[in-house]
């Protein structure tokens, strides 16, 4: 019993001084945003759509883990120093890649 009580509290603290930090998951998205960028104007515009995306996310504790919530919704999840995307979207860059082209007539 003593065991598993000490494994549990070993887990615990370990998930508590691992979470990311709201630095780390700036940088994350600035990256990420930064790569997806295809086109010269998406190169230009990109500091701008990713200041607007990072004001729209709140950041919130939760002492083993950290949420990035936006828009009344979670859409990552920090936990052991990893961010995890619960949006379902790869990253928020889907909003400045080209549209795709639609079915072109041969």
């Amino acid at each position: 019993m003593f065991l598993i009580i000490l494994l549990t509290a070993g887990l615990a603290s370990a998930a508590h001084f691992t979470r990311p930090t709201e630095a780390s998951f700036e940088t994350v998205v600035k990256t990420q945003m930064r790569a997806k960028a295809k086109n010269i104007f998406a190169k230009i515009f990109v500091g701008g759509k990713i200041d607007g995306y990072l004001d729209d996310c709140t950041y919130r504790d939760r002492y083993l883990w950290v949420d990035v919530v936006r828009d009344d919704k979670t859409v990552y999840c920090g936990a052991f120093g990893h961010w995890f995307d619960l949006s379902g979207k790869n990253m928020p860059a889907s909003t400045l890649e080209e549209p795709a082209a639609k079915d072109k007539k041969k």
